[in-house]
């Protein structure tokens, strides 16, 4: 997932210094997903709030939220 914000304060290496990852071989994989586009839909083209496995190659996605 390509981001467009300011990911400086992200503790981890996005991929091509922009992408964040999401694992298939992640249990939850398929319900993060369904949740990232059901919010990027809803709410005009802007994702929910993401929280990263810090530290990680490729900033892996842990889960999703909305506020």
């Amino acid at each position: 997932m390509k981001i467009s914000d300011d990911i400086s304060p992200l503790n981890c290496s996005p991929l091509n210094s922009e992408y964040l990852t999401l694992l298939q071989s992640d249990s939850s994989s398929a319900w993060v997903y369904s949740a990232m586009l059901t919010s990027f839909t809803a709410l005009g083209g802007k994702l929910a709030r993401i929280r990263i496995n810090e530290g990680t190659g490729g900033c892996t996605i842990s889960y999703v939220w909305q506020e």
